[in-house]
């Protein structure tokens, strides 16, 4: 039983040693990996200072964590054994003792057990003496404190860098929403099967597919709010054209229940997704457009000015006057009732007409006809030549014609088109306009408002 003690006694005094010294071995392999990510990690922040970089922190943080990972992977390989942890007691003056009663711990003869005894006694006297320190030495602790501060205060430096990063992962992640929301109705749209529909309809449907994958390049490209705004902008038309093209469709082919219920329902989806278009930014910008269109009176949806003018002046009667969008000034009479062109939104009357002309418009520049004791329904384009009664003239044969003075006045011969086919040519123009981004960013909508309004 004494054999057992004494044997226990050593085995437990070598064990407690070799638990500090592994202790101190973690401690400094620790320091020195950890000191090795910090220092990759301050590179990471310095670059950050410079150029943007958003997740920075995240691959400092991710340094570190390497560090640690390292600093354990080498630690378990560099453990002290019993046998080490014997020799680095022996260097206290013990003079070999204890390795040596250690090796012999596994025997029993008379010889170990006096040698293990002896081993105890001088431990006994001497265990005071050994010790372990824990704390890798001061110039370590120093550098790694420095290293520590200084990434610390690169983290925690603000620059324009660091701000232009934020803002270029905002964007991405709502370019990134917004393409996988595109992705969700193209690939309802290539569900739909194409070989029962007409060749006409299935090249509309190509050609909605074709525009959706130009918005999600226009989103991959974004790398400011305004252009994230333009694409909104866009998208938003196409969702509209979208829907009518295929609820059109669906009309069309209602003999074909299947085909005709995925039509509406990709109908459905991109009426969904306009609605929830979110324009926050770009509506901005429409706001403080509409209250400089609202201050200079653009966009007047009953007045038109430019009106033609100079027809029956025989009878006396006006010509149609230009209408000043701004000020609402009616023409002028003047003599013989010869009307002339207005000019710049104000109206000139003829000569010595007695016809009054009047009527104010708001909106600057618009095309349009004017008002005069004559009403029509059409709009008369000057350019081709044509027989008239009241034409005076003579026709060159380039095309142009040239005319004088005389008692039935100045008159041009033009085509005459209806009030309808002007707007819609003009509107279809616009349209196509917005969605190849030919206007200015934040004018998308108010230029569709204004030619809604000749709808009203």
């Amino acid at each position: 039983m004494e054999k057992q003690k004494s044997k226990v006694a050593l085995l437990k005094f070598i064990s407690g040693i070799r638990a500090r010294l592994n202790l101190k071995v973690y401690i400094e392999y620790i320091m020195f990996s950890v000191g090795a990510g910090l220092f990759a990690g301050l590179i990471i922040e310095i670059y950050a200072l410079i150029r943007p970089l958003y997740y920075a922190h995240l691959y400092l943080v991710l340094c570190i964590a390497s560090g640690v990972v390292a600093g354990t992977v080498i630690y378990f390989f560099h453990r002290k054994s019993m046998k080490q942890a014997a020799l680095y007691i022996d260097s206290f003056g013990f003079n070999e003792r204890v390795i040596t009663a250690y090796e012999m711990s596994d025997r029993e003869d008379c010889t170990a057990v006096l040698q293990r005894n002896d081993t105890l006694d001088f431990i006994e006297n001497k265990k005071d003496s050994v010790k372990v320190r824990l704390l890798p030495e001061v110039k370590k602790i120093i550098v790694f404190s420095v290293l520590l501060v200084i990434t610390a205060v690169c983290a925690l430096i603000p620059s324009k860098a660091r701000d232009e990063a934020v803002l270029q992962h905002e964007i991405a992640e709502i370019a990134e929403e917004k393409q996988e929301e595109i992705d969700e109705i193209i690939e309802e749209l290539e569900e739909i099967d194409i070989a029962e529909l007409s060749p006409e309809q299935a090249d509309e449907l190509d050609k909605i597919k074709e525009a959706f994958e130009a918005s999600k390049t226009e989103y991959s490209q974004a790398s400011s709010y305004e252009a994230l705004a333009q694409a909104d902008n866009k998208l938003e038309y196409k969702y509209s054209e979208a829907t009518i093209a295929l609820n059109e469709m669906a009309e069309q082919t209602k003999s074909n229940s299947e085909l005709s219920s995925q039509l509406s329902a990709a109908a459905e989806s991109a009426s969904n997704n306009q609605n929830g278009q979110n324009n926050q930014g770009s509506q901005q910008g429409q706001n403080s457009q509409n209250g400089q269109n609202n201050q200079s009176g653009q966009s007047g949806e009953n007045g038109q000015n430019s009106g033609q003018s100079g027809q029956n002046g025989q009878n006396g009667q006006s010509g149609q006057s230009g209408q000043n969008g701004e000020n609402g000034q009616n023409g002028q009479n003047g003599e013989n009732g010869q009307g002339a062109q207005g000019g710049n939104g104000q109206g000139q009357s003829g000569e010595n007409g007695s016809g009054e002309s009047g009527g104010s418009s708001m909106g600057g520049d618009q095309a349009g006809t004017g008002s005069g004791t004559n009403t029509h329904d059409y709009v008369s384009i000057p350019q081709n030549e044509g027989n008239d009664d009241n034409l005076t003239g003579q026709g060159n044969s380039d095309g142009n014609s040239t005319s004088y003075k005389e008692n039935n006045g100045l008159a041009w011969e033009g085509e005459h088109v209806s009030y309808e086919s002007v707007i819609g040519s003009y509107t279809n123009q616009a349209y196509e306009g917005i969605q190849s981004g030919k206007y200015p960013t934040g004018m998308e909508n108010v230029i569709k408002e204004y030619f809604q309004s000749f709808g009203d």
